[in-house]
């Protein structure tokens, strides 16, 4: 029974429930002198308690359910999860293409970590045996492993149905960790003496697979798509990485830093810092280019939609950037997912997929 399983959710439900209805009894037959009060009073602050565990648990459990914040046990106790078990779950059918795990060793950011890759079944079949393919670089939420967030939003099936189809070109999925520094969210930033979270994803990271796999090399044919704080981090990348990415597409953002939980000092005291790295400073003071970006995000979104909606307010002028918005649904990859398909289009209308 994992983690995320709802299973768990409906035991933990069941237990939040049932420990009150025992305290009720208890307390019951305490008045009822059927037993020694002293006794029952233990009995009732322990099933109290257990009340309270329960409630607790489950409430995790429906939240951990939505957000996908920890994928496994192991996850949640902070142990290292082997190869194996962290492609568990991925997609196994040939059809749906096949993922692998590529130790990038950054010499810019001086950062070593697995980073997760999805190769099309077009990637090993001989009419492509020559040919390079584009690639989406998949930014996943905080503090989402890329695995979980991967599957959350069926990106091997949804992408392979396109590709088959032949409404996008055959393309590779790149999904690097965010958090290099656990347990803190870097907001993919070069943080000032401290870790370079910026240069490991737009240097270490294409370097790394353009070196390892048939793909272009960074640049038109390279794509960006984030979710939550990774849709965050696809917007201020392509606004600043001129030549390093041609399309972004930010599922449920934000377009300013956030300053909660994150590495201590994280922008230093410098204005300069905090303005390169807000996506709507960017675009107000550099504008976009011949690149584009699409804003997806839901008007009932309270994490999102705020600052969406007044970064979209600045982008008016900008034919370049695209927005498609939601009038239901919350912060979760389940209402983001259902927009996935067409973003993959919008990504192959613009050139690049």
């Amino acid at each position: 029974m994992g983690l995320t399983s709802h299973p768990l959710l409906v035991v933990a439900a069941i237990f939040s429930i049932a420990f009150p209805i025992a305290l009720v009894v208890l307390v019951w037959v305490a008045f009822r002198g059927r037993a020694r009060r002293l006794a029952v009073t233990a009995g009732a602050l322990v099933v109290c308690l257990l009340a309270q565990v329960a409630g607790i648990t489950a409430v995790f459990l429906k939240v951990n359910d939505e957000y996908v914040f920890y994928s496994s046990f192991g996850d949640l106790l902070g142990h290292a999860q082997p190869a194996g078990e962290i492609t568990s779950g991925l997609p196994s059918s040939p059809a749906d293409g096949h993922v692998e795990l590529i130790d990038v060793d950054g010499k810019v950011s001086r950062t070593r970590a697995q980073v997760l890759v999805w190769l099309p079944r077009q990637y090993d079949e001989p009419a492509y045996r020559h040919r390079r393919c584009p690639v989406l670089e998949f930014l996943p939420g905080q503090p989402n492993a890329p695995a979980a967030t991967f599957e959350s939003f069926d990106m091997a099936r949804r992408a392979s149905e396109l590709i088959d189809s032949g409404r996008v070109r055959p393309f590779v999925i790149v999904a690097p960790p965010l958090m290099i520094r656990p347990p803190y969210d870097t907001e993919c930033t070069n943080v000032p003496h401290g870790p370079k979270a910026y240069a490991w994803l737009t240097k270490d990271v294409t370097r790394g697979i353009e070196s390892r796999l048939r793909v272009d090399p960074p640049g038109r044919d390279w794509s960006l798509m984030g979710w939550s704080t990774g849709g965050f981090c696809a917007a201020k990348m392509l606004l600043r990485s001129r030549s390093d990415y041609g399309a972004a597409v930010s599922f449920g953002g934000y377009y300013t830093p956030t300053l909660e939980g994150v590495y201590p000092n994280l922008l230093g005291h410098s204005r300069r810092v905090r303005k390169a790295n807000s996506p709507s400073w960017l675009l107000t003071q550099h504008g976009i280019g011949n690149r584009h970006l699409l804003v997806v995000v839901g008007r009932q979104d309270p994490e999102s939609w705020p600052s969406a909606a007044r970064f979209l307010r600045l982008a008016r002028y900008f034919p370049n950037v695209a927005h498609m918005i939601f009038a239901a649904g919350g912060h979760n990859m389940n209402d983001y997912g259902d927009y996935m398909m067409s973003s993959l289009q919008w990504l192959h209308s613009v050139g690049n997929l």
